[in-house]
């Protein structure tokens, strides 16, 4: 059949009568007039940045199955429909952000991505120094500090939980626990063994060591006398009396670590350390 174009602005969602002559015949059509759709797409200006408030580029922003990378300024910005989106942001070692976003008016967004991965740095001194080639435990993976008394673990997953054991001969170990949430840098100070005392077994033993639950002290030749235990920070956290013979002391509710055991009797006074697993 054929057809017709009409200029018909103004008129929208009108009836109109076209009346069409042809020799031989007369014929007339009601046509109704729709209004022209316009499609108005918005401007959505994402903005990534991390923890610490810094933006980070490269991070793929997705609406749907368009994807944006972000520039040196952690933005990335579409011009899209009036719409309701699945919205996904992601980043080697960030977790994923999503969501479903609402799409109504041009507007700026912020996400905020948290890291899977994180980096841990030992720094090592003895109070004043850097302590070189420091023997470092993590999690079963074993690294020597650097000549700057500097280790460090890189990618390690974070939200989980880390102990850590920290050896250099000549110096007391250190051994202790933490939750990695971010970078993170541990400052260890290390503290020679001086004031240790050598333990003469028939006077006194302190066993087993390293000790779990209990840890005893057997006093031998040695009269009555007390016992302090303190942690590596010099803060006392164990004290009480003991006898001639066996001293069983409980010890499972410390956090693990290094422990100096001071035993005074009337005859000696006894430092030693010890190990709590």
């Amino acid at each position: 059949y054929p057809s017709i174009t009409l200029d018909v602005g103004g008129i929208q969602g009108q009836i109109i009568k076209v009346r069409l002559n042809e020799p031989g015949s007369l014929s007339l059509a009601e046509v109704k007039v729709f209004e022209q759709i316009q499609i108005i797409s918005y401007n959505q200006k994402f903005i990534v940045r991390d923890s610490e408030n810094q933006p980070l580029s490269n991070a793929n922003v997705g609406l749907n199955s368009n994807y944006q990378t972000t520039n040196n300024l952690g933005e990335a910005t579409f011009s899209i429909p009036k719409e309701i989106y699945d919205l996904s942001v992601s980043k080697s070692g960030y977790f994923v952000a999503s969501q479903s976003y609402n799409c109504y008016s041009d507007s700026v967004i912020y996400i905020q991505l948290q890291k899977s991965l994180g980096n841990v740095e030992f720094r090592i001194t003895d109070g004043e120094n850097m302590i070189r080639y420091a023997t470092i435990n993590l999690n079963g993976v074993v690294k020597q500090a650097s000549s700057l008394g500097i280790a460090t673990f890189y990618g390690q997953t974070v939200n989980k939980e880390y102990t850590y054991t920290i050896e250099k001969e000549g110096y007391i170990s250190v051994a202790s626990a933490f939750t990695l949430v971010n970078d993170t840098t541990i400052h260890i100070q290390l503290n020679t063994i001086t004031g240790i005392t050598e333990v003469d077994a028939n006077l006194m033993r302190i066993y087993p060591n390293p000790a779990k639950n209990l840890l005893t002290i057997f006093s031998g030749d040695l009269s009555s006398g007390s016992y302090e235990l303190f942690n590596i920070a010099g803060e006392l956290v164990l004290m009480g009396p003991i006898a001639r013979g066996e001293n069983a002391i409980e010890v499972g509710g410390l956090l693990p670590g290094i422990y100096v055991v001071k035993i005074l009797t009337k005859e000696k006074a006894i430092t030693t350390f010890i190990i709590k697993k």
